[in-house]
């Protein structure tokens, strides 16, 4: 800017520069530091503790599924899920009616 001064006279040049160079691609690559994400804490110890699959899980039981057996008749399934919240493994299992000792079956 100093040699620019020299010999013309514009007004606003600093303003003028500041502007382009923050329109730049090139020169905020160059210029300006990377993004510095946030110091993270540690996890609580509750969250982090080895755990066997399927120790802790959720369950979704729903239903009826019509579908269509071999010999071309309707008939309805129940579908009970396990999921696993520690390795988020999910096992599907279907039951025939939706009572206590089909659901004890499939658990």
């Amino acid at each position: 800017m100093t040699e620019v001064r020299k010999k013309f006279w514009i007004p606003n040049l600093c303003q003028q520069v500041k502007s382009l160079l923050s329109k730049c691609v090139a020169c905020q690559r160059y210029n300006k530091p990377p993004f510095k994400y946030p110091d993270m804490v540690d996890l609580p110890e509750h969250l982090v503790k080895e755990t066997a699959p399927f120790q802790h899980t959720g369950l979704d039981y729903f239903g009826p599924i019509s579908y269509r057996k071999e010999d071309n008749t309707v008939a309805s399934c129940w579908v009970c899920l396990f999921i696993c919240a520690t390795t988020r493994l999910v096992h599907i299992q279907l039951i025939v009616r939706p009572d206590t000792s089909c659901f004890l079956k499939a658990f």
